[in-house]
């Protein structure tokens, strides 16, 4: 049998380390950056403007924070409540 969601929504690192979570996503490169020094090997950099996006398991959204910033329109889902946390403050979508 497989776990309930409310069963995989305890962290206490990641409890304790949202703001840090919040921080480290202002760091994230900008696209020129990214494609200038060759990063664009993931997914989420290869998005294009208005492209619609769904990350399964967003964890600490930086995947969704990068689609935004490429133009996409992002979509996360996850069941750990602290993703639904740090997505709020980082004004991404999200569903639980």
């Amino acid at each position: 049998m497989f776990p309930r969601t409310t069963d995989l929504v305890c962290d206490p690192k990641r409890d304790a380390d949202i703001d840090g979570i919040i921080d480290s996503a202002k760091n994230i490169p900008n696209k020129n950056t990214i494609l200038k020094n060759g990063w664009s090997t993931t997914c989420h950099y290869q998005t294009k403007t208005g492209q619609k996006v769904l990350d399964v398991g967003c964890g600490t959204c930086q995947s969704l924070l990068e689609i935004k910033r490429f133009g996409g329109k992002a979509w996360g889902i996850d069941p750990d409540r602290n993703s639904r946390e740090v997505a709020k403050k980082l004004k991404l979508n999200f569903h639980l």
